[in-house]
Order: C-alpha cells, then structure tokens, then sequence
C-alpha cells in the first residue's frame, strides 16, 4: 500500500477503531520507519480523524505524541499515517513510578496554554442530562453498578441534582486510558489517540484513568496516580457523574477500562 511516497508494508492484521475506521500497523519498506494508517471513511470518522490532525499539530512538542508523517483527503476517504511512538502501555509496566508518570503527563496535558486552540475545533464534553437518557439507553444494571458504583434510578437521581457549570474547562485527552499512555526508559511519558480531545473538567479525564487503574491494576493504586497529577482531594460528584456518563456511551463497558 502506499500514501505519498512511502511504500508501506502491513505488519500485523488491521483493526477496528472505536468509531469503526480501519487502523493498521505498517513500515515504510524502504526506511524501515513504522507506524499506524489511519483510515476513515465515513464523515463521522473523517471528522473525527481531521480533529486528531488538528490536535496532534496543534500539541506541537509540549507532550510527546505521535508525528503526521503524510495524510491523503479524497471525497471518499482521509487516510493519514502516524509515527509509532517507541514505549510500552502502562497497563502493561504498571509500577508506581509508571503511575505517577501517568498523572504528571495528564497534569501538563490540562496546563497547555489553549493559545490558537479555536482553530482545532475540539467540542465542549460536558452535555446537561435528564432523568430520561438512563430510561432510554439499554443498559445492563448488573454492570452498570459494577462500573459505576450506584444503581440505576441513584444515578437517575444524581443526574437530575447535578449542576455541570461548576466546572472550570481545561483541554482534555477525551479517552486517558493506561494503554493510552506509552512509558519509555529515556524519552518518558508519551500519549496516543486524541481522536477524543475536548475542552471538559479535568474530571473527564482522571474519571477515565482511574477506572482503567482500578480494571487493570486495583483501585489501591488510585492514590498514587493522583499523587503524581497533583490532586490532594478529589470531588467525588465529579468522579461519579463523568462515570455515569461514561456508563451511558454503548461501548462503555469495554471501552473505559480497558
């Protein structure tokens, strides 16, 4: 296959993203550079893909992130290849010190200056709810209390009583999941898929790293990820409403621990 002028080699079976664009691990035959083609054809995941383009650009070297090595738009299809990011997931090394590298590169991720960040078009996550989305979304109750730690008609209740504008909007991650975030010996910290990015609480993003340290690591290491971010003492409203709002998205259940 090829993009530009690289001549890529597929080296592993393709998969699906989330969004259901085609992801696949390549090397460029002749330099021997690897990385991720990115293929998205509907304009949901077209959309999608230009905002991760914006974001990556837009980040810049200030967090160590994947480099758009060539991108083809056509009106049927955007294709775009990134550069592999050398380190291993963190779910996968898993130590403290990996931990508190998790929450000091999500603290410098919430303190970028948002200059130029209006032309990136990330969208506001943090939309009202009623009552009414937990009646109408087809959810398990047996995993939703699982996950999220109230039944169904608390959460209903919590919804209802909550008031979203006491948050203060920093740019998020949008999906700051551990296999998300790359350990490596010598360059550290180093963050993937930003198809997600926002502008949120910061909750939004600490809500999804410790439900993914509670699923692959236990919920005692909580504490040494806030440490590492900063955060003394957490708002435990935030934590539960951005868990019910993770629990309502249909791929929740396998989507935010992983």
């Amino acid at each position: 296959m090829r993009i530009g002028h690289r001549d890529l080699a597929e080296i592993e079976a393709s998969r699906i993203g989330r969004l259901g664009n085609k992801i696949v691990h390549v090397e460029d035959r002749h330099s021997g550079e690897r990385g991720y083609l990115k293929i998205a054809i509907t304009a949901h995941q077209r959309s999608s893909l230009k905002r991760e383009i914006d974001v990556l650009g837009w980040i810049g070297g200030r967090i160590r992130v994947p480099s758009i090595l060539a991108l083809d738009v056509s009106s049927n299809a955007a294709v775009a290849l990134l550069s592999e990011l050398p380190g291993v997931g963190s779910h996968k090394a898993g130590s403290d010190a990996t931990l508190r590298s998790c929450g000091e590169v999500l603290r410098m991720i919430h303190n970028l200056s948002l200059s130029g960040i209006e032309r990136v078009g990330v969208i506001q996550s943090n939309p009202e709810y009623t009552e009414n989305d937990l009646t109408l979304s087809n959810i398990n109750e047996v995993e939703f209390v699982k996950y999220v730690g109230v039944g169904i008609n608390e959460a209903r209740q919590f919804l209802i009583n909550f008031t979203v504008s006491k948050f203060e909007m920093v740019f998020s991650h949008g999906d700051f999941c551990l296999p998300n975030v790359l350990m490596d010996d010598v360059l550290g910290p180093g963050v993937i898929d930003w198809d997600c990015a926002a502008m949120s609480s910061i909750y939004l993003d600490i809500s999804s790293a410790l439900a993914s340290i509670e699923y692959n690591l236990g919920s005692d290491k909580n504490s040494i990820f806030l440490e590492g971010y900063g955060l003394t003492a957490v708002d435990a409203d935030a934590l539960l409403y951005f868990r019910i709002k993770e629990a309502l998205k249909p791929s929740a259940f396998h989507k935010a621990c992983s």
